[in-house]
C-alpha cells in the first residue's frame, strides 16, 4: 500500500525470531520473514535487543507487534 509517496508497512500481531548461539559465543537473532537482525551476549540482552530493533524497524512501539516470540535454534551434526 502506498499513502503520501510512503510505502506503509502491514503490521504483523507477532514477529517470530530464530535465536542461536555462534561458536564465539553470546546469542544472535534473526527475524523470520523481516530483515531484522540483532545479536547479545546473554539471553535478557539479545532479548532487550530484539525489542529494540523491532521498534525501530516498525517505528516506535505503539506501531510494533503486540507479541515477539524467540525460538531457540539448536544446531546439530546429521551423519550422512
Amino acid at each position: 500500500m502506498k499513502h503520501g509517496g510512503k510505502q506503509q508497512l502491514q503490521v504483523p500481531s507477532k514477529i517470530v525470531f530464530e535465536l542461536y548461539r555462534p561458536r564465539e559465543g553470546g546469542y544472535v537473532a534473526r527475524a523470520v520473514g523481516y530483515s531484522i537482525f540483532t545479536e547479545g551476549d546473554t539471553r535478557p540482552q539479545v532479548a532487550q535487543n530484539v525489542r529494540a530493533a523491532v521498534f525501530c524497524y516498525f517505528g516506535g512501539k505503539e506501531l510494533s507487534p503486540t507479541r515477539i516470540q524467540l525460538r531457540f535454534i539448536y544446531p546439530a551434526d546429521v551423519d550422512v
